[in-house]
């Protein structure tokens, strides 16, 4: 079982996707997933905080939000 301690990284247990991001998100980081719809972001997020519950104990949060492509660039000028 790995061992995981502050700043270590939370794997997203997806074939690959570790290595490209250097091991995996940091601890204490916030992801944010963006794209168009059915690209499977939620099955990604819900993948990787299951895995790490179930294997590590760790605890991970999801939080979806929908805005449009407009109101999102409305509220970035700001």
């Amino acid at each position: 079982m790995p061992c995981y301690g502050p700043g270590r990284p939370y794997p997203h247990v997806l074939h690959g996707f570790d290595d490209k991001l250097g091991g995996g998100i940091p601890e204490g980081h916030v992801v944010l997933l963006a794209g168009e719809p059915g690209t499977m972001k939620s099955t990604i997020a819900f993948n990787m905080i299951y895995q790490n519950a179930l294997r590590d104990g760790r605890p991970g949060t999801y939080v979806s939000l929908e805005q449009g492509r407009e109101n999102s660039r409305a509220t970035w000028t700001r």
